[in-house]
């Protein structure tokens, strides 16, 4: 005859009297009796410890991508922004000692950025840009009436320009600028020095920070950072600062000029692609008002 376990548990409590308990051996004796097997306890430390080993097994595994022949030929080609200048994505630099005339030109490649004309000769790939001009806004208004001018044209309507205060290396300050940045866009950042203030261009330390905190705002704009930087006090060894900024950049633009003489600017640096590239330009001045 079998018995229903739940007509044992029934009886067991009509049968409890208060004034003699249960002991834990009787409670033992009836769970046995209804198929429940002791086990050890230190068995669900180790069944817990079989479970964590196995989902860090797991996440080891899924860390890291290892990639074939086949997976490296299929990966996304080198995009441009400016053909053979600069990359869709990416931190890039353009550089220059005081009057070379490199925010001149960087307002001209954003404007043409803007439009998508081309660039010295080289195709762009319209996307918005947004300028922080962190040396303040007071010329910025002749510049962008003399561009006009020069070019019988209005500024593009997306073309933004954000004179406030911004720290590169303060999460804040690049996660307020990256959610108000359209994705794919070029944000331009003049200078490098007045977005970092505080930190030493010179010290490993900080120029890894200041790298670090590009490169995620390059991450969350998906798009391209672009620092208008300073030469040295020796301009032959070009970037000023730690060597590390050199090797950490994507592309390099650096603008040249000695009196009586043209202006230069030249490619200076381009992963994976021919960087001899070199334009000669001049600045021209434009009446926009007395």
């Amino acid at each position: 005859m079998t018995w229903d376990p739940q007509v044992k548990i029934d009886k067991l409590f009509k049968d409890f009297d208060p004034s003699h308990g249960i002991t834990i051996g009787t409670l033992i004796h009836l769970a046995e009796k209804n198929g429940w097997q002791p086990t050890l306890p230190s068995e669900s430390i180790i069944a817990s410890d079989v479970r964590d080993h196995a989902d860090n097994e797991l996440l080891a595994e899924q860390r890291y991508k290892f990639l074939d022949r086949d997976a490296l030929l299929a990966l996304p080609k080198l995009r441009w922004r400016v053909k053979h200048i600069l990359p869709t994505r990416g931190v890039a630099a353009i550089y220059g000692p005081s009057g070379s005339g490199k925010s001149f030109l960087a307002l001209d490649l954003a404007t043409s950025i803007c439009l998508g004309t081309d660039w010295f000769g080289k195709k762009c790939k319209r996307t918005p840009v947004v300028y922080l001009g962190l040396e303040g806004a007071a010329g910025i208004q002749n510049r962008i009436r003399a561009w006009e001018v020069g070019r019988d044209q209005q500024l593009p309507t997306n073309f933004s320009a954000v004179f406030d205060e911004f720290d590169l290396t303060k999460d804040a300050d690049t996660q307020a600028i990256a959610q108000q940045t359209v994705k794919g866009s070029v944000l331009i950042i003049d200078t490098l020095n007045r977005a970092t203030s505080g930190r030493d261009e010179n010290s490993s330390s900080d120029m890894g920070t200041i790298l670090a905190s590009a490169k995620r705002l390059e991450q969350a704009i998906e798009g391209l950072v672009l620092l208008v930087h300073h030469t040295g006090k020796d301009q032959s060894k070009g970037l000023r600062g730690h060597s590390s900024l050199h090797g950490a950049l994507d592309a390099e633009i650096a603008v040249t000029y000695e009196k009586r003489k043209s202006r230069t600017l030249r490619v200076g640096k381009l992963k994976d692609e021919d960087d001899k590239h070199s334009f000669g330009f001049r600045l021209e001045k434009h009446i926009v008002g007395t």
